[in-house]
């Protein structure tokens, strides 16, 4: 059985859809270009204001106390920090280094 690029790419998106913890990803360059359900329940921050934004951009509007791509980025390695979010909760994520940049927010 073979898979188009297409196909393995939904499964893939539906796959990480249904995980109950916060993923994020933003490219090399810090741009969000994918948020799951989870992420958006468990910091409240809809997608729609995030996807397409530089992580430097939400930083400097208070969205994020700091950024942990960015860190992942400049140290070219696994940042683990504590984040302070805009409404004034806290989320604790792995930052993975790389061409692209995992968020990975923990559902506990």
């Amino acid at each position: 059985m073979t898979y188009s690029t297409q196909s393995i790419y939904d499964i893939f998106k539906l796959i990480v859809e249904c995980s109950y913890d916060g993923i994020y990803v933003t490219d090399g360059k810090a741009n969000t270009i994918f948020v799951n359900k989870s992420y958006e329940n468990i910091t409240g921050i809809p997608k729609r204001y995030l996807i397409g934004a530089n992580m430097k951009k939400l930083v400097e509007e208070g969205y994020f106390s700091e950024s942990g791509s960015i860190k992942a980025i400049e140290q070219k390695k696994e940042i683990t920090l504590s984040q302070k979010l805009k409404s004034g909760k806290s989320i604790f994520g792995i930052f993975s280094s790389g061409s692209c940049h995992l968020f990975i927010c923990p559902s506990f």
